[in-house]
């Protein structure tokens, strides 16, 4: 699987635990693949992560 996923981040989770729980997902459904951000944002922060 190749491409981006955007994901809204909600305040008060660190992008680190967005990742976790996408990669978590992802794996669920289509084994082992690697994900990760396309930059951080500050944890007290909302907005769009893509990964």
């Amino acid at each position: 699987m190749n491409g981006f996923i955007n994901i809204i981040k909600p305040a008060n989770m660190s992008s680190a635990l967005a990742v976790m729980l996408v990669k978590k997902k992802i794996r669920a459904q289509f084994g082992k693949q690697s994900v990760g951000n396309m930059g951080t944002l500050d944890p007290m922060s909302e907005g769009v992560l893509p990964m």
